[in-house]
């Protein structure tokens, strides 16, 4: 999966626009997905929603508290959830992990979600949804433990 090539086949981007984000991709080492909200090529609304149709992918618009499954939460750590953005709050109907996250050709999140959950369907929220929602996830003392193993960011 190329996220510019693949938002390009479905006509949700240019040609020019993917040779203007590969430059900033490579000038500022940056994600493809980061890179498109950056520039302001898209907004998060518009790529979520660019996302989940180009990929098939179930979309969620908003986040509520009263869903969660605190032993599900526990799966994937607050400290992994805001590394690999991500969010894994509940399981579904058929017992599979719903996973929020905002770029599926992310190959690192996925290599994560491959080794720590058994069975997961993923719904694409938009970047500042899934800060919020991790944050109103993850109650204090989930928090805690795992804040340790963050790696300090460099500017």
């Amino acid at each position: 999966m190329n996220l510019l090539s693949d938002l390009e086949k479905a006509d949700t981007i240019s040609a020019t626009n993917v040779r203007v984000i590969e430059k900033y991709c490579s000038r500022w080492g940056v994600s493809a997905y980061h890179a498109l909200l950056q520039t302001h090529m898209l907004t998060e609304h518009d790529l979520a929603d660019a996302i989940a149709e180009t990929y098939s992918i179930d979309r969620v618009y908003s986040f509520d508290k009263n869903d969660l499954d605190l032993s599900v939460l526990r799966k994937v750590s607050y400290a992994d959830a805001i590394r690999y953005q991500c969010c894994a709050p509940q399981r579904d109907e058929k017992g599979s992990y719903l996973v929020y996250i905002v770029d599926p050709t992310n190959q690192t999140l996925m290599s994560f979600l491959s080794q720590h959950l058994d069975g997961y369907r993923l719904v694409v929220v938009d970047l500042t949804l899934m800060a919020r929602s991790i944050e109103e996830a993850y109650p204090l003392e989930l928090q805690l433990p795992s804040l340790e193993s963050l790696e300090p960011r460099t500017p």
